[in-house]
């Protein structure tokens, strides 16, 4: 009786795995691309996915998701903020993503929102920037005045130091050669 033959190499587990199942969900759309959305954000918050990219930020993450949404004409992230707007599996259902999209954009853009700041890559305010390094700077520049002034005191002491050093090294040379003196002088009778 011929023995079972073991497959050398273990099945894709993890996150692999569930990549493996999206690439074969390519070109589903409707309630299947809420499945694909869904699959990609457990992915997308896996930590081993994340370490493996080289802990990427969430926007470079994204982007290595992409590819498994070309089909649909979306990003990853714009698929998860509709994920985010439209929880239900149901109102995937009609598979109409773009009229969704531009619904969810529609919404956020009457709620004060610009509508764009789960789909893009985030502006950075150069004036908060430019504040917070300003602030930076004051805290070190107080920090290395500080140091400054404690490296003056402590040079001031240093040198004071050395000074009674001498002294007392004059004193005790006097002391001693008084201590000469007087060992050296016949005793009185």
């Amino acid at each position: 009786m011929a023995a079972k033959q073991q497959p050398t190499q273990h099945s894709p587990t993890g996150y692999k795995a569930a990549l493996l199942k999206l690439g074969e969900m390519r070109g589903q759309s409707g309630s299947a691309a809420f499945d694909r959305a869904t699959l990609a954000v457990t992915v997308f918050d896996d930590r081993d996915f994340r370490a493996d990219l080289g802990n990427v930020d969430d926007f470079r993450a994204g982007q290595a998701l992409d590819p498994y949404f070309e089909d649909l004409c979306l990003e990853f992230l714009q698929l998860r903020a509709l994920l985010e707007h439209y929880p239900e599996r149901e109102q995937w259902a009609a598979g109409r993503l773009a009229t969704m999209r531009r619904e969810m954009l529609a919404a956020r853009s009457t709620a004060g929102s610009d509508g764009q700041s789960h789909l893009s890559r985030p502006r950075p305010s150069w004036k908060t920037k430019a504040k917070a390094l300003e602030q930076q700077l004051t805290k070190v520049q107080g920090g290395s005045r500080k140091t400054s002034r404690e490296a003056t005191s402590l040079r001031a002491q240093l040198d004071q130091a050395k000074a009674r050093i001498r002294e007392l090294e004059v004193e005790n040379a006097d002391l001693r050669r008084q201590l000469l003196e007087l060992c050296n002088e016949p005793a009185l009778a």
